[in-house]
């Protein structure tokens, strides 16, 4: 079995200025990179799991989101970091999916796709509903920033190199 870092997009790996598609605005946050890198040499698989109800909105189509994550993809590349999948939600929260995080559809697809040991794995995100699915799986949560919390059991950290060195401390 695999063991994997469940990442959040906007607001955790790239700066979060409301419905990120437009490729000239993407900025990777300070440190992002360089953690993901160590944490992928660590022997995690690197898996997004987003929310884009943007597309829903109408505020961007679902092929400019695909080319966005395209050129999002390629620029991690150009710093070493290989992604191993990106799952996304187009729906808006009033749709009632199961894949919209807090909903935990997109965790159980990747844990099924990718032989997933939960317990040896942990979920990264600028919000609690992006770690949803440690409610339900013993999988190690992460906040990052100086977001509010209200599980007991998440790991409050402020920088990309605090979580790698937390990651990777615990292969």
């Amino acid at each position: 079995m695999n063991k994997a870092v469940f990442l959040d997009r906007d607001g955790t790996i790239n700066r979060d200025f409301g419905y990120v598609y437009q490729k000239e605005k993407l900025e990777f946050l300070p440190g992002a990179a360089e953690a993901l890198k160590q944490i992928r040499q660590a022997g995690f698989l690197l898996i997004v799991i987003t929310n884009q109800s943007g597309i829903a909105r109408g505020y961007f189509s679902l092929e400019q989101y695909r080319e966005f994550e395209a050129f999002f993809l390629d620029r991690l590349k150009e710093q070493d970091v290989w992604v191993d999948k990106v799952y996304f939600c187009p729906h808006g929260a009033e749709e009632g999916c199961l894949c919209r995080k807090p909903e935990t559809g997109l965790f159980y697809q990747a844990a099924k796709e990718f032989d997933i040991d939960w317990s040896r794995s942990y979920a990264v995100g600028d919000r609690e509903r992006d770690l949803c699915i440690c409610s339900r799986e013993p999988v190690t949560g992460i906040l990052y920033g100086s977001g509010e919390r209200s599980e007991p059991d998440v790991i409050c950290l402020e920088s990309w190199a605090e979580i790698a060195e937390v990651i990777c401390r615990n292969p």
